[in-house]
């Protein structure tokens, strides 16, 4: 039980925790307390959630909301204030994939061709290290983060998201009596070097920034910034940002919901499986169906994106 053996992150989330367990709100959203993760009975909503809508809005995340907070006013300065050659000079090594494959250069990457819809900073989990250095580990130059602040406020997050993500799996595994050679747990596969998961931020400039968007998506509706898509991964979480454009689609009631415009900025998160997990679960859990729709005001996020090599064999 990592949630209650972590005292502090427990006494942070239950300072916002005012009943027992709130399941569902009013609005149909299904949502679930971070601290009910501690019992039985919250374990096996996680899981009824995640089978009937393939998402989940967790609340009363705690010290999590803190840290959000700030890595997105460090997003603000980087995207919008740093100067072109700033931001192009923090790129690193290649990022391989689950299967090998070489997918893009870590660090930063800028709007650019016929998608000129967003820039993104990604990070490979093996490059957030503990300490202040340039990291390499792979083909490429060491990554040069946009600033110590920066680097610290990206790690914090993300360790907290690893965490989180790590006990939504063993959850859904144990509970759906899933086994996976050679997994055991992610701190294995982190020592194992089979971490493949990734975190990302990304800048939608939107109408205020001057960007463009896809015409339209494959339902043929427009102003969409990323068209309708499963990710091909575990877990995946989202802290609400400040602008709506996330949009998940409810297996349940078949229908869209705007993210931002039913949970609250930064308190509550989306926690969705990919088609990783899907596969894992014998399709018990499916994968979450979602977009991007365009805002007049620009829009940053993160994304954190669990993926261990042992699920891809």
């Amino acid at each position: 039980d990592w949630l209650s053996a972590d005292e502090q992150f427990l006494a942070l989330s239950q300072r916002h925790y005012g009943h027992a367990q709130r399941l569902t709100a009013d609005d149909g959203v299904p949502r679930l307390s971070l601290p009910s993760l501690n019992d039985a009975a919250g374990r096996a909503r996680l899981v009824e959630l995640l089978v009937r809508h393939t998402f989940v809005v967790l609340e009363n995340v705690g010290e999590g909301e803190a840290y959000w907070r700030a890595l997105e006013a460090s997003f603000h300065d980087f995207f919008v204030h740093g100067a072109a050659d700033e931001k192009q000079a923090c790129q690193g090594e290649v990022y391989f994939n689950e299967t090998g494959t070489p997918m893009w250069y870590s660090g930063f990457e800028a709007l650019e061709g016929n998608d000129n819809v967003r820039e993104t900073f990604r990070i490979h989990a093996a490059l957030v290290p503990e300490t202040g250095a340039d990291t390499g580990a792979g083909d490429g130059p060491p990554l040069r983060w946009p600033s110590e602040q920066f680097r610290l406020r990206w790690r914090a997050l993300h360790l907290f998201c690893q965490r989180i993500a790590d006990l939504a799996l063993s959850i859904t595994l144990d509970s759906l009596a899933v086994t996976v050679a050679g997994f055991t747990s992610g701190d294995a596969c982190r020592a194992e070097g089979t971490d493949h998961s990734v975190g990302y931020a990304w800048h939608y400039p939107n109408e205020e920034g001057g960007a463009s968007t896809v015409p339209e998506d494959i339902a043929g509706e427009a102003g969409i910034n990323v068209k309708e898509h499963v990710d091909q991964s575990l877990f995946v979480i989202e802290p609400c940002p400040r602008v709506g454009g996330l949009e998940v689609f409810d297996l349940h009631t078949r229908e869209w919901i705007q993210v931002e415009s039913v949970l609250r900025h930064g308190e509550e998160w989306v926690l969705f499986g990919g088609r990783c997990l899907e596969k894992a679960t014998g399709g018990t859990v499916p994968a979450c169906l979602h977009r991007v729709r365009a805002a007049n005001a620009r829009r940053f996020c993160f994304i954190s994106e669990q993926k261990y090599g042992e699920f891809y064999e």
